[in-house]
Formats: structure tokens, sequence, C-alpha cells
């Protein structure tokens, strides 16, 4: 049973939209080796009792919606990667405002005095 669960995780992790696939490759970028396969196919297998003792069908999860950081970092990633292949990137950060300056509309006057 554990080398069938072990193969469905690993079959998870290939599967577009798949809230396991995200679990799978988070716990490979911490810890990596056989202990993701491990991980997800417990996932699995409360997820089959569910089924089970629910007798409802199974509905996929959606994914957690990204905090501004984890957006940014994203970001930051693919311009990153994308400078490496050669792509001319730009920032997209918002330029930073100096605060303590007051702006004036273009075509005025310092007042004097």
């Amino acid at each position: 049973m554990r080398s069938a669960l072990t193969e469905c995780a690993w079959a998870a992790a290939n599967t577009k939209g798949c809230f396991l696939k995200e679990k799978f490759w988070r716990i490979t970028s911490r810890h990596g080796g056989k202990k993701p396969p491990a991980v997800v196919a417990v996932a699995q297998l409360q997820l089959v009792y569910q089924v089970l003792r629910t007798g409802q069908p199974y509905h996929e999860r959606d994914a957690p919606p990204l905090t501004e950081n984890q957006r940014h970092r994203i970001i930051r990633h693919h311009l990153r990667r994308l400078g490496k292949l050669g792509m001319a990137t730009s920032s997209c950060r918002p330029k930073a405002r100096k605060t303590g300056v007051i702006s004036r509309p273009k075509g005025t006057k310092k007042a004097e005095g």
C-alpha cells in the first residue's frame, strides 16, 4: 500500500491545478529527498478516508491567496529569471515618495520672502 500511495504522490506532483502538487513542491524545497512523497501520501490517505467516511465526493481545494510579500517575491524571482534568459526587464516597483516635500503644480514659481 505504501508503494501505491508513493506513486500517487509522485503523480500528484505533476498534476496541474492540484493543491497536493503545491504541498509536494513546498515540502521538497524545504526538505528534499524522500520525505515529500510520504507527506503527500499521508494527505491523500486522509482525503480517501474522509470521502469514504462522509460519502461526499472529493472537491479540490483552492490555493490560499498570496500575501503581498509572497507576490513581490515571486515577481522578483521571475524578473530575475527573465533577465538571465536575456530579456530586457525593468522593475515594476512603485517609486518611493519623498516625505516632507510639498510639490507645486508645473508653471508656478516658489513664493519669495
